[in-house]
Parts: structure tokens; C-alpha cells; sequence
């Protein structure tokens, strides 16, 4: 697998649990892929982040990016194109937060979110 991800993506040692760091080396069980260039999905230009535990894609992350082609996008809000994003593929949210919105289905969850002490936004899809 790693040698799949690693012309589109750079990977990444990460924090499995506050125990179990992943030292100097990629462990082929447990790394972040962080796409290299944007990923236009449906019409929105994404940074990409796949974080893999025990060789398994756990989590998706998407940070949306300042420049966007879509007209309806520009100059917006990082929070407000994720939000409009996510309801344009998904629909209405089952729960709508001050911080952002989230989705639930059978085995993934996918929830827009806002953190107000660093001002970052990425939309997060657990599996």
C-alpha cells in the first residue's frame, strides 16, 4: 500500500493513542497520507489527509482550499463551503452544532468542524 499512496501523497508518522507514538520511520501499519495537490471532489478543491491504523483507512480528512474554481465558492469561508458542500452531496445534516454539522450512516460518520481557538476547518469522515 505504501508505495501506492506515495506519488500522490506525502506520509506522515502520527499519534495512534497518547501510548503508542510511531518513531523516525513509517511502520507500514500506522501513517497519515497528506495529498500532495488539491483533489477537486464534486466541485470543491480539498487537501486530502488518510490516516491508516494497523494498515486500515480509519479516518478521511478534508481541508477545503483558499483558491477555488467553482464561482459559488470564491472568496468564502472555509467553514461555509464545507457546510454547503456536505449538503449539497449528503442533504440535511441529523445534527447541526454552533461548531458545524454531522452526518450518520450504517458504519461511517461524516461531521463538518470548526475549531474556534486555532480558526481551522476540515470535514471528517470515520470509518
Amino acid at each position: 500500500m505504501i508505495n501506492d499512496v506515495t506519488k500522490a501523497f506525502m506520509l506522515e508518522k502520527y499519534y495512534v493513542s497518547k501510548n503508542d507514538y510511531i518513531e523516525n520511520e513509517i511502520d507500514n501499519k500506522n501513517y497519515v497520507a497528506i495529498s500532495k495537490m488539491p483533489t477537486d471532489i464534486n466541485g470543491v478543491k480539498f487537501r486530502v489527509s488518510l490516516f491508516f491504523s494497523n494498515n486500515e483507512l480509519v479516518r478521511v480528512m478534508l481541508v477545503a482550499i483558499d483558491m477555488q474554481d467553482n464561482e459559488k465558492y470564491i472568496g468564502k469561508p472555509t467553514k461555509e463551503i464545507h457546510n454547503n458542500w456536505l449538503i449539497e452531496n449528503f442533504g440535511k445534516s441529523y445534527k447541526e452544532k454552533i461548531y458545524g454539522i454531522s452526518y450518520k450512516f450504517d458504519d461511517i460518520k461524516i461531521s463538518s468542524e470548526h475549531d474556534p481557538r486555532s480558526l481551522s476547518d476540515h470535514i471528517i469522515i470515520d470509518y
